[in-house]
């Protein structure tokens, strides 16, 4: 049976057209699939910088927090400088270490009205000039050292150091004034008039020895037991050193002061003190001169 050949043509033109509109339909497939495949790979790109992003700033914030921590380290261990009603001081922050600088000096003009060139001179005079150093080591180390350059001569007047740990219990060894008389112990800058009064020729001043001392019963109760060398303070005994004992035999003091009503709400109470102290000691050699000591009212050395 033959095929008219119209038909044939007709047939022919059919399946070329359908493979193109099916190449057209895959081409056109192909196409969605290479789109969503660049989308994708778009928004994968996106996703990275963001956490690459993310990961910068937590460095960034790390390093901050870092520098935060060094900054605030430093600042810990930087040394405290300064000043106050005591002196200028340089301390550490955990005031485990402390130095303290100050002092006083004292200018004295002296004027008679009888001029007995013999006797008296009317004088200025540098009556006393002292530096003071004094400190905490490792908490409760103290240290404190004043010479005094005063009436044209250098004399070590107090050079001592102690344990300061417990409030009941303290030590203190050196050269320092023994705990004997109260208007010796206080300072000069702190004694209502220049100068103290002649019953200090009573008293010794400073010397070297031994001090067991403490506060009990909320500070109510003051206490100081020492042994020093009973030598005359910045004297000299048959070419030995200043303040060197020429015997075994030492001097004891003790001290008690009470202060009972420290608390007390009432201040013509408050203010109460009571106090005693004693030394007991011995001295060798002879008794060259059996007249009393002639007073002075400005005793070399005093405090």
């Amino acid at each position: 049976m033959s095929i008219p050949r119209w038909v044939a043509i007709s047939i022919i033109v059919t399946i070329f057209s359908g493979g193109g509109v099916l190449h057209a339909a895959e081409g056109d497939g192909s196409g969605e699939q290479s789109q969503v495949s660049k989308g994708a790979q778009s928004a994968k790109t996106l996703e990275e910088r963001l956490n690459e992003l993310e990961q910068k700033q937590q460095i960034s914030d790390r390093l901050r927090e870092l520098f935060q921590e060094r900054e605030e380290q430093q600042a810990r261990e930087r040394p405290v400088v300064g000043a106050d009603q005591y002196g200028f001081f340089l301390r550490s922050r955990d005031r485990d270490f402390e130095l303290r600088i100050r002092g006083y000096i004292q200018f004295d003009s002296r004027w008679f009205i009888a001029d007995n060139k013999s006797s008296t001179n009317n004088t200025f005079d540098i009556r006393r000039a002292r530096p003071v150093l004094q400190g905490t080591l490792y908490r409760y180390f103290d240290y404190y050292f004043m010479p005094d350059f005063g009436q044209g001569q250098v004399i070590l007047f107090d050079a001592y150091g102690g344990v300061n740990y417990w409030d009941e219990l303290r030590v203190r060894v050196g050269k320092f004034k023994p705990p004997l008389g109260l208007e010796m112990l206080q300072s000069a800058a702190d004694t209502l008039f220049t100068e103290r009064s002649v019953a200090l020729n009573l008293l010794p001043n400073r010397d070297i020895g031994i001090q067991l001392y403490g506060d009990l019963f909320d500070n109510r109760l003051a206490y100081q037991v020492g042994v020093f060398n009973g030598v005359a303070n910045n004297t000299t005994n048959g070419g030995s050193p200043a303040d060197f004992d020429q015997n075994n035999a030492k001097d004891y003091v003790a001290r008690v002061f009470v202060q009972p009503f420290r608390t007390s709400d009432r201040e013509w109470l408050e203010g109460l003190q009571i106090g005693v102290a004693g030394s007991a000691g011995q001295q060798f050699g002879l008794l060259t001169n059996k007249a009393p000591t002639a007073l002075r009212s400005l005793p070399t050395g005093l405090a």
